[in-house]
């Protein structure tokens, strides 16, 4: 695992997300990132897909070398938001992406420097000029609104915890058994806030 990374080139984020307006490698791009540096390094690696039941499928990912050592990595369950071939389909690509970039050590969660950097930054500020005789008043400092608080929050405590930050969201959005996964209220940010403690016990077991 050493020679290979040495050897690897983080891929493109050429993905969007538009929950964190960033981007994400996808699978492909991972693939083929790990596919490049895998020669004369003795790796390979294997996916296995399983039906949990309740319709939810699993995912592990087993790690190989040549000298016959192995890792098995999972497996990562996920039950897709529609019970259908796409929606499947989906929850199957984003646990082997995020599997792999585990494995491997490839950076493939969401760009959120941009996201986390905005978080405390005053909108529309106000600057005096030509009127230095007239004394500024002191503005009272804008609260963030509750999906900032939340992005700033599931992003800090995915990377303290060495999670994906799009996999503690999503997981704590199924957990809380939020039926729209697209357009969340101000209500089910506050909701997610006060479970992302449960999310992180949980996905630790």
């Amino acid at each position: 695992m050493h020679e290979f990374r040495k050897k690897v080139k983080q891929p493109q984020k050429s993905a969007s997300n538009p929950f964190f307006k960033s981007n994400y490698v996808t699978l492909e791009g991972v693939v083929k990132a790990i596919d490049e540096a895998l020669e004369d390094t003795g790796l390979s690696f294997t996916q296995i897909v399983e039906d949990a039941g309740n319709g939810a499928v699993s995912v592990s990912t087993e790690v190989d070398h040549e000298s016959g050592e192995y890792k098995i990595i999972g497996p990562l369950t996920l039950t897709p938001e529609k019970r259908t071939p796409q929606g499947f389909g989906s929850a199957i690509t984003y646990a082997k992406r995020y599997q792999l970039a585990a494995a491997f050590g490839i950076t493939s969660d969401v760009d959120d420097d941009g996201n986390a950097g905005s978080f405390n930054q005053p909108q529309g500020g106000y600057q005096n000029q030509g009127y230095q005789n007239q004394p500024r008043q002191p503005q009272p400092k804008p609260q963030p609104s509750v999906h900032r608080q939340y992005v700033a929050t599931v992003t800090k405590m995915a990377k303290e915890n060495n999670f994906e930050v799009d996999m503690l969201h999503q997981t704590t959005v199924e957990l809380l058994g939020i039926e729209n996964k697209t357009a969340f209220t101000d209500k089910d940010y506050r909701k997610m806030l006060e479970y992302l403690p449960e999310t992180l016990k949980k996905l630790k077991e």
